[in-house]
């Protein structure tokens, strides 16, 4: 007898026993109910797993990315294409500097100040290359 199915067997005779248990060993339906649904939820994802492996329908996960990556890169995105620099600016948050004495003494009124958030730098993006 193949392994599977004496496990599967043996999986289906266990919970047939643990079904026909009289139903006074379970106690008050108000304790435990937190428990009980956790142990519920436990056998079934435990069940599922078990029906999985016997069933043995297993196959390898497949990305799209990995998918796409044999293709040239036209396929992609709809026509040839060309990488090009582009300047992305710099950004900014504004904040209120209050009034203040300089490190020499010296008043300085409140005024805003700009904060560099992130500086500016060069990025490689993909454009569609012109057609004449």
């Amino acid at each position: 007898m193949n392994a599977k199915r004496l496990m599967i067997i043996m999986l289906i005779a266990i919970f047939g026993l643990v079904c026909a248990a009289p139903s006074s060993w379970a106690g008050s339906p108000q304790q435990h109910r937190i428990e009980g649904i956790a142990i519920g939820i436990g056998a079934l994802i435990l069940g599922k797993a078990i029906l999985d492996a016997a069933h043995g329908d297993h196959y390898p996960e497949v990305t799209v990315a990995a998918h796409y990556q044999a293709r040239p890169a036209h396929y992609k995105t709809g026509g040839p294409r060309k990488t090009q620099r582009v300047w992305v600016p710099a950004q900014y948050k504004r904040a209120w500097t209050p009034g203040h004495y300089s490190h020499r003494g010296l008043w300085v009124p409140g005024h805003w100040k700009q904060i560099v958030i992130q500086p500016g730098h060069w990025v490689n993006q993909s454009v569609p290359m012109r057609r004449y």
